[in-house]
């Protein structure tokens, strides 16, 4: 598991945080969890992928 955060992550909405490719579409219906898997790529990006905040 990448984060505390990601445990409460269905397992499609991990697999968007960790996916290695460089652009991802999210797409769901409202209330779905879209929001928080984006804050979740971003953290896991900066935290565990060393990736510039300014280069998000």
């Amino acid at each position: 598991m990448c984060c505390k955060e990601c445990e409460k992550l269905s397992d499609e909405q991990l697999k968007a945080v960790v996916c290695e490719e460089e652009n991802i579409l999210v797409s769901a219906g409202p209330g779905s969890g879209k929001t928080v898997v984006i804050v979740n790529k971003v953290h896991h990006l900066i935290k565990y992928k060393n990736v510039n905040p300014r280069n998000i």
